[in-house]
């Protein structure tokens, strides 16, 4: 389920970010451990710091976001 739009697909239709052993990470084979989010293609843009903090109970600047959303693109594009 999408973390934004609470929208219910199949897990391959969505991308997940991981906190493990403190850091957040894009798992784009959805296979690292640790508490995830969740998020559709639709909803990429309405990222933000705030649902980050929430979902993973940290701070993340908007920078490491940034480079967070270029890393999920990066991955995207070249499957």
């Amino acid at each position: 389920m999408c973390v934004v739009c609470k929208q219910r697909l199949s897990q391959k239709q969505l991308f997940r970010f991981v906190k493990n052993s403190g850091q957040i990470i894009f798992d784009s084979r959805q296979k690292i451990q640790g508490r995830g989010l969740y998020i559709c293609q639709d909803c990429i843009n309405k990222l933000n710091t705030k649902l980050f903090n929430r979902v993973f109970k940290t701070t993340i600047s908007d920078e490491k976001l940034e480079t967070l959303k270029e890393v999920m693109i990066d991955t995207k594009t070249t499957k």
